[in-house]
C-alpha cells in the first residue's frame, strides 16, 4: 500500500537526518545507528543509509506522477461524460422521449480500475456537481480566457474560439447563462458570424450585450433606435454605456438619453455650461404621477437592527387629508422658483434660529429669486416666530398636521416641474431617504425623481456673522443629458462643464 511505503519512507529520512546531524556535531553514532556492525565506517553506513532513502525518494516520485496523471485523465473522461449527457438531455427534451435511462450509460469506460489505485477509499472521486452549470461555467472560462488573450492574433483567435464553440455547441445554442451569451456574442461579432448573432439576439438580456449588437449594426439606425427604446431600461443606464455609445459610433441614440442625469467623468474638452447656447431647464416627467404618490404614501423608518431599513406604508386618512390640503395651497401660491427647507435652516447647529430664515430670504430676493419658506407646523405655532417673519416680509407656509415637512418641499418643487416653472430647493440635507418612496415606480424612471431633485438642491453655510452663504451657483439650466439641434451635451463631474458631441 502506497502509505506503507510513506511510512517507511518517512522512517528512513529520520534516520538518515538524525545521523547526518550527529557526524556534524562531531559525536560518533552509536551501534544500532551503524547498522549493527562495531567496525563498520561510519561514513559508508551514511552513505547507504542516503543510498536507500534516494532510491525511496525516487520511488515515491513515481509513483505520484502517476497518480496525478491517472487523475488528470480522470477528469477529462468526466467532463467529456458530462458533455455528452448534457447533450443526450437536451435531445430528449427537444424531441419529447422518455427520460434517458441514466444506467445504461458508460461514465468511464477507458480508464484503468479505481479499485487498483493506490488512493485513500474514503475521498470521493466524482463529487456531485450541478453539470449543466459547471459545463457552462467551464465553457465560459475558456472563451473568457481567449477573449482576454491579447497577445493572440484575430486568426489564431477566432480558430480557438471555434474550437471551443464547436465542441459545446448545443450547450452555446441553447443555454440562457448571461455571461455565457456575453462571452458567445463577442466571438460571434469578433468572427462576424451573422447567424450566430441572429440566433444569440433572444437570449439577449444586458445592456452590455443590446448595446454591443447595436454595435455591429451601426448602420442599422432605425432598428437600433427601435431596439434601444423596447430593451433598455435607462434606470440602470451608466457612464460606462454612454462610453461605449460615443466609442462605438452611435451618436444617434444619444439624443434618447435627455434629461437623463449621467455624468462623465473626463477632465479635458469640455465647454461650459453658460457658453452653450440652447441649454434649458429641464422638467421632471410625468409630475403628477409623483405628486398623487406622496398624497397616497408615507415612509416610516424601522427601529432596532432596521433602524436604516426603510418601508413604504400607506398614509392614514388623516395624512391623506393634509397632503391634499397642501396640495391645494400649493396650486393657489405658486410665484415661487425657490423653496427653503425652513427646518433645516432654523436648525443649523443644534439650536432654533428664525434669523436663519430671514437671512436666506433676504439674500436670495438679492439674487433676483421668489423664496417661499416650508416651516414645520410646530413653528407655526410659535407667535413670536411668526411674527419675525411676517415684519421681515418673508413668505411662507405652514404644514398641516403630523407630517414630515419635507415631503411638502418635496411636493412644492413637483407642483413647480409639473408646471414647468424653474425652481430650486435652499438645504443642506440630501433627502436620500425620500427617495426610497419612489422605486418601483414607473419603468425608466425611478431614478428621474432624484436626478432632478438633487440637481434642485442649493447647498448653503451659515457665517459666524449669521449671513447664509449660498455655496452652489443657481444654473438657469438642468445640468443633465440634452439634446440641441445637431449636437448632445452631456454633462461631466465638474460643475457647469459639459462634453459636446456632434451629431
Amino acid at each position: 500500500m502506497m502509505c506503507d511505503f510513506f511510512d517507511n519512507y518517512l522512517k528512513y529520512k529520520t534516520k538518515y537526518l538524525k545521523l547526518k546531524q550527529k557526524m556534524e556535531g562531531g559525536a560518533p553514532p552509536k551501534e544500532s545507528e551503524s547498522s549493527g556492525s562495531s567496525g563498520l565506517d561510519v561514513s559508508k553506513a551514511l552513505s547507504r543509509i542516503e543510498d536507500e532513502f534516494m532510491r525511496r525518494d525516487e520511488a515515491l516520485q513515481r509513483q505520484l506522477s502517476e497518480v496525478s496523471n491517472l487523475i488528470n485523465s480522470l477528469r477529462e473522461q468526466i467532463t467529456l461524460n458530462r458533455t455528452e449527457m448534457l447533450h443526450e438531455i437536451s435531445k430528449l427534451r427537444n424531441h419529447a422521449k422518455p427520460v434517458l435511462d441514466v444506467s445504461s450509460v458508460p461514465l468511464v469506460s477507458s480508464l484503468p480500475s479505481v479499485s487498483s489505485l493506490p488512493l485513500v477509499s474514503s475521498v470521493p472521486l466524482v463529487p456531485k456537481l450541478n453539470v449543466s452549470s459547471q459545463i457552462s461555467s467551464n465553457v465560459s472560462s475558456q472563451l473568457n480566457a481567449i477573449l482576454s488573450d491579447k497577445s493572440l492574433e484575430a486568426p489564431e483567435q477566432i480558430s480557438r474560439l471555434d474550437a471551443v464553440y464547436g465542441a459545446n455547441q448545443e450547450l452555446c445554442d441553447t443555454i440562457d447563462d448571461k455571461g455565457l451569451v456575453t462571452l458567445l456574442l463577442r466571438y460571434a461579432c469578433l468572427k462576424r458570424d451573422d447567424a450566430l448573432i441572429a440566433k444569440l439576439l433572444p437570449r439577449l438580456s444586458m445592456t452590455r450585450d443590446y448595446l454591443l449588437f447595436m454595435a455591429y449594426h451601426v448602420d442599422k439606425r432605425e432598428e437600433n433606435i427601435r431596439l434601444f427604446t423596447e430593451k433598455i431600461n435607462l434606470d440602470k443606464f451608466e457612464q460606462k454605456n454612454v462610453e461605449f455609445i460615443i466609442e462605438k459610433g452611435l451618436l444617434y441614440l444619444l439624443p434618447l438619453l435627455e434629461g437623463r442625469f449621467i455624468k462623465l467623468d473626463i477632465k479635458t474638452e469640455l465647454v461650459a455650461g453658460s457658453s452653450i447656447p440652447g441649454l434649458r431647464q429641464l422638467y421632471i416627467q410625468n409630475a403628477q404621477y409623483y405628486i398623487d404618490k406622496i398624497c397616497n404614501f408615507t415612509m416610516d423608518v424601522g427601529t432596532g437592527k432596521d433602524k436604516d431599513k426603510l418601508f413604504v406604508i400607506e398614509c392614514t386618512a388623516s395624512q391623506k387629508k393634509d397632503r391634499q390640503k397642501m396640495q391645494v395651497i400649493l396650486e393657489a401660491n405658486n410665484d415661487y422658483d425657490v423653496i427653503i427647507d425652513g427646518g433645516n435652516l432654523m436648525h443649523v447647529g443644534g439650536g432654533k434660529s428664525v434669523q436663519n430664515i430671514i437671512n436666506a430670504f433676504i439674500e436670495l430676493t438679492k439674487l433676483g429669486r421668489k423664496p417661499l419658506v416650508i416651516l414645520y407646523h410646530k413653528h407655526t405655532k410659535d407667535g413670536a416666530l411668526v411674527a419675525e417673519l411676517v415684519k421681515k416680509g418673508v413668505k411662507y407656509i405652514g404644514t398641516p398636521g403630523a407630517n414630515d415637512d419635507d415631503i411638502f418641499t418635496l411636493l412644492a418643487f413637483l407642483n413647480n416641474s409639473k408646471k414647468q416653472k424653474p425652481c430650486h430647493i435652499l438645504t443642506n440635507d440630501r433627502y436620500k431617504k425620500w427617495f426610497a418612496v419612489y422605486k418601483h415606480t414607473l419603468e425608466g424612471q425611478e431614478k428621474q425623481f432624484e436626478g432632478f431633485t438633487t440637481d434642485a438642491l442649493l447647498e448653503y453655510r451659515v457665517e459666524s456673522n449669521g449671513k447664509v452663504n449660498i455655496l452652489t451657483t443657481i444654473l438657469p439650466y438642468s445640468h443633465c443629458i440634452q439634446a440641441i439641434d445637431s449636437i448632445v451635451c452631456i454633462p461631466s463631474t465638474t460643475p457647469d462643464m459639459f462634453k459636446v458631441v456632434s451629431l
